[in-house]
């Protein structure tokens, strides 16, 4: 039996090849030796101190099952009070740093003992990263003798042998350099900084930048990476950005004649609160990063001025939508003009710039613009690797697909980009909210209004506090057509205040938007039986027959109907008859008002034809809620079209059930 330190100077590696029998040679290592919960509790509990098991965790990995540290630890803790002393238990001072001086540190040659300190500022080491912090061309060759020695250095394995400190050795290390030399600690930092920068691990050079306060590089690190916010790496950016962003809110609000933060803390709290959806702290932290951008060293100013401009663009779509498209606008142009050497993350901008643009086309009603952006931005998100980025693509596309009434198309986009963020646990991103909306317009036409609800709660209640400002308008839209398809009054009360309040918070709204909001309203009044005062609400159409001009034409048509003007129904809809229309939908709906009005004026063959006509147009794509608008006054004309004998008998036969069933 061989007790030591280090691997003894044995042919051991002659034995292990040699060894007749399983057990003859028995290799005990640190590993093997670490005290496991079990072993650890017991330890302290014969100590008589009581730990919980969130208190025993803290324990073992400042330790890492140490047995030796795990005993000085007991030692150094109060039955009475042992939270605070876990927090005093560090390897820096006391009986730990005693230890570990005497008995590792005291044995290393100076050189090898200037090694580990100036490499202690870094979490983690491999061979190349050790010789930029130490000036010292043998990192690697040092590290593997450190393992070897037992000298509290670990590898890590995977990847380019990566090798870390043990907590308490590291703590004792930092505290030792501090003491010494801390002069050179800043340095150290803005070395590792600069190292995992250019070695494509961004949140870790982040991390020392702060480190070593270097607010240039931080500053461009942060151009380079703030496209990880939209990837499942963003929790950790913020959480990195988490100590420079807290400069920012310190100095909100201080003293005027106090010293600004640096831009870098400003552009960073701004990412910050945008991931938290504190957007009105966003925009506060982006006017202050505006208001110091000419201060900043030029070499750094491109980069800081399209962060500010990337930041906001997101703001845009998240609360200010009437102004994204043309934040958006204005990012893509900075983008293009600033030299690619000082963007590195320039396409990744692109695609954040493009969708937000999107968004802000479809709600203007810029239908074509924004499926040509979006279809640009899904292909350079797949090109990048940017998941969420092309997730949000995919669900815009779904939208413009329902908006158009392919519904089939757009239902089964948006149900297999819901699957996939789901699964991701990203269904409350920004990214999904036009997914929500796809799927409860499709529920919506096709009647099926319990699946309507429940994409319209799941929106909502992941906008909670504000995503996508468009969808989340739009959602709302959603909830009130909900409750008058149900012939709620109470409902629609209820859904129609929480949206007037939303809207009045977005100020200016596009084109779409307002709109659809207007006809909205409208759509109640007409059915709380005030036709009168949706006319006047709506006044006169728009000229253009775009989606807007649909929808109103088709709430002015059915409120003059009830008001016996079937001439002025008609003449309202004559434009949406077009068979080239490309909202079919509303064509459909279109036709279905245009057989009322002429069941009025007793016109039964037109109003037959017309009535087919909105039959063809619906059984494809299964919209129903038009002719459910309609109720029971087409009910035999739908009776006598369903025993004609034609192709339609069984869409007419679920049309004609939905009707008889009544609103709900």
């Amino acid at each position: 039996m061989i007790s030591t330190r280090t691997d003894p100077a044995l042919r051991l590696h002659r034995q292990r090849l040699l060894e007749p029998e399983p057990g003859e040679l028995t290799e005990i290592r640190s590993d093997d030796l670490a005290f496991t919960d079990a072993e650890a509790a017991e330890l302290f509990d014969r100590s008589g101190i009581k730990v919980t098991a969130i208190q025993l965790r803290q324990l073992l990995d400042r330790t890492l099952g140490w047995s030796a540290g795990l005993r000085m630890a007991a030692l150094s803790l109060e039955a009475t009070d042992v939270d605070s002393g876990i927090d005093r238990f560090s390897g820096a001072r006391g009986s730990v740093s005693d230890y570990l001086i005497g008995e590792v540190v005291g044995r290393l040659s100076m050189v090898d003992r200037d090694f580990l300190l100036r490499t202690s500022v870094a979490d983690r080491l491999n061979g190349d990263l050790a010789g930029v912090l130490s000036g010292r061309s043998d990192g690697r060759m040092i590290l593997d003798k450190l393992v070897a020695a037992n000298a509290f250095v670990v590898r890590f394995g995977g990847r380019g042998e990566w090798f870390g400190y043990h907590p308490l050795f590291r703590e004792m290390l930092q505290h030792k350099l501090s003491q010494e030399q801390p002069e050179i600690v800043p340095g150290l930092h803005r070395l590792a900084a600069t190292w995992f920068g250019a070695n494509d691990e961004p949140i870790e050079g982040i991390r020392h930048a702060i480190r070593g306060q270097d607010w240039d590089e931080l500053t461009r690190m942060l151009t380079a990476s703030f496209h990880l916010v939209l990837s499942s790496d963003g929790p950790d950016l913020v959480a990195a950005l988490d100590p420079v962003a807290a400069l920012a809110d310190t100095a909100d609000g201080a003293d005027p004649a106090a010293a600004d933060p640096p831009l870098c803390a400003l552009l960073a709290a701004a990412l910050c609160h945008y991931y938290r959806r504190d957007y009105q702290a966003t925009r506060r932290d982006v006017r202050r990063a505006v208001e110091l951008l000419p201060t900043v060293a030029a070499d750094v100013r491109p980069a800081a001025a399209v962060l500010i401009a990337v930041e906001r663009s997101a703001y845009g779509r998240s609360v200010d939508v009437a102004t994204v498209a043309q934040a958006s606008s204005e990012l893509l142009a900075l983008v293009d003009r600033t030299d690619g050497r000082d963007l590195p993350a320039a396409a990744h901008y692109r695609v954040v710039g493009t969708n937000n643009l999107a968004a802000g086309q479809l709600w203007a009603g810029e239908f074509a613009l924004a499926e040509a952006s979006l279809t640009a931005a899904l292909a350079q998100a797949r090109t990048l690797g940017i998941a969420l980025a092309g997730f949000s693509a995919e669900v815009y596309l779904a939208l413009l697909d329902v908006l158009h009434g392919r519904l089939r198309r757009g239902y089964r986009r948006a149900s297999d980009a819901q699957r996939s963020l789901d699964r991701r646990g990203w269904g409350s991103e920004v990214q999904a909210s036009a997914g929500y909306v796809s799927l409860a317009l499709t529920h919506l036409a096709r009647h099926q209004l319990d699946r309507a609800a429940v994409q319209i709660d799941r929106g909502l209640a992941a906008s909670e506090r504000g995503t996508d400002a468009g969808c989340r308008v739009v959602l709302g839209v959603a909830a009130i057509q909900l409750a008058t398809a149900r012939g709620s009054a109470p409902a629609i009360a209820t859904t129609a205040g929480p949206l007037g309040e939303r809207i009045a918070s977005l100020g200016a709204l596009p084109d779409l938007l307002r709109r659809w909001c207007t006809v909205a309203e409208a759509e109640t009044l007409v059915a709380a039986g005030s036709p009168a005062a949706a006319i006047d609400l709506l006044g006169a159409p728009g000229e253009a027959i775009g989606l807007a001009g649909c929808l109103e034409r088709l709430v002015l048509a059915r409120a003059h109907l009830a008001l016996d003007a079937s001439e002025r129904a008609m003449d309202l809809l004559d434009p949406m008859l077009d068979p080239d229309l490309p909202y079919r939908t509303q064509a459909a709906q279109a036709r279905v008002v245009r057989a009322q009005a002429q069941l009025a004026q007793g016109r039964d063959a037109a109003c037959i034809a017309a009535l087919s006509d909105a039959v063809d147009l619906g059984e494809h794509e299964g919209v129903v809620r038009p002719f459910v608008i309609a109720g029971a006054s087409i009910a035999p004309l739908l009776e006598r079209i369903r025993n004609s004998g034609g192709r339609h008998q069984d869409f007419t036969g679920e049309v004609l059930a939905v009707i008889a069933a009544g609103p709900g």
